[in-house]
């Protein structure tokens, strides 16, 4: 395990509870959401990097429902983030460009444009009664509503294609994953075997990629024993179109006792991970890569806490880890 050398300057006064993050494609700027000191207090920011100053900030919602989602359009002239309403932004200073009613009786869990930029899409989740759960696609321009396709409860992720017509979800509850094309109205869904509160997808240009985080109980090996966990990380290479499995590897090299945040990169052949173990009564951490083809492990920094969040840069070239004790984003070389 090779260890990382140096790390680039923390951003100070980071969003303590960040749930998404994207960097401009020259990495001089990073935008995120999330709650700042306190969970009422949830925001879309602009921060300058490597600076760390942060240049605007934009408060959404009220602060009963999470501001968990967040996408910057392609040619990066606009920021979309919501929690009922979906807000069009201008990244230079968060001015509303617009104002979507996208879903007014669910919370938005997923929002992705398109590789054109011209669309923009939501997923929701809503858990009472007469709740709305769907996915929806909005013209960005005119703020129409192009699709909408009704789902069950449970929507988490939601990532265009390689057009402008084809858009995947995820669903966790159980673990399905759907593809819609747009142009038709087929639905496409395949449901897979294993159920993860914390599995994730991602869209690359080679396809559909799920993440779903595995923990195995084995029994104790001596009578008024404890049993042990093993837990592993399955990446998992879907067909674009059938959604049925092309190859898939399991990542052993995963800290048992903690849960742990994990990223993949954009060309989707390495993982970004925060692995933590108890030691005695405490814990300890790290933030690693692996390569998923070889399982190569490469440490890029021992941690104080655990993140509560770990992010990707555009290109790729910078690994992203928030402290959430000291409201710290440092970003580290891949």
């Amino acid at each position: 395990m090779a260890k990382a050398k140096t790390a680039s300057k923390g951003v100070e006064n980071f969003q303590q509870w960040a749930h998404a993050l994207v960097t401009t494609r020259d990495g001089s700027k990073v935008i995120s959401v999330g709650a700042m000191s306190s969970h009422s207090d949830q925001r879309v920011c602009v921060w300058q990097a490597p600076e760390g100053t942060l240049l605007a900030s934009q408060k959404l919602g009220t602060g009963a429902v999470s501001l968990r989602a967040m996408a910057l359009s392609p040619d990066e002239r606009c920021v979309a983030a919501g929690t009922k309403k979906l807000s069009l932004l201008s990244p230079e200073d968060l001015s509303v460009l617009q104002t979507i009613e996208a879903h007014p009786k669910g919370e938005i869990t997923g929002v992705s444009f398109s590789p054109s930029g011209a669309r923009v899409a939501t997923v929701s989740d809503g858990r009472v009664e007469k709740a709305d759960n769907s996915v929806a696609v909005f013209d960005v321009a005119t703020g129409e509503e192009l699709k909408r396709f009704k789902l069950v409860p449970g929507g988490a992720y939601v990532c265009f294609g390689a057009d402008d017509e084809t858009l995947y979800t995820l669903h966790r509850h159980p673990l399905v994953v759907r593809r819609f094309d747009l142009a038709s109205g087929e639905v496409v869904a395949v449901e897979h075997t294993t159920t993860s509160s914390c599995a994730k997808l991602y869209v690359s240009p080679a396809g559909p990629t799920l993440l779903q985080p595995q923990c195995i109980e084995h029994p104790p090996s001596k009578p008024k024993g404890k049993p042990t966990f093993e837990r592993s990380l399955r990446v998992t290479h879907l067909d674009p179109s059938a959604l049925v499995e092309r190859s898939s590897v399991v990542v052993q090299d995963y800290w048992d006792d903690i849960g742990a945040d994990f990223a993949l990169s954009p060309d989707a052949t390495r993982i970004a991970m925060n692995r933590g173990k108890l030691q005695g009564k405490e814990g300890v951490f790290d933030l690693v890569i692996v390569t998923i083809a070889t399982g190569e492990v490469r440490v890029l920094a021992k941690l104080p806490v655990e993140c509560s969040g770990v992010f990707w840069s555009k290109s790729g070239a910078q690994v992203y880890a928030i402290d959430p004790e000291k409201g710290v984003l440092v970003a580290f070389d891949a």
